[in-house]
């Protein structure tokens, strides 16, 4: 989750991403992250 946050909220502001292919992999490794977190969360939920 650390990693999340220093992705999302980092000291400097990043440049906008003119390459196509690279902003995808950016977006799609976070929603990759999003989702474990997700089902980890669902796996506490129902532990309870």
């Amino acid at each position: 989750m650390v990693d999340m946050l220093a992705i999302e909220t980092p000291e400097q502001p990043r440049q906008p991403e003119t390459d196509g292919n690279a902003a995808f992999q950016l977006v799609a490794t976070m929603f990759v992250k999003y989702v474990q977190i997700f089902r980890k969360l669902e796996q506490c939920y129902d532990q309870i």
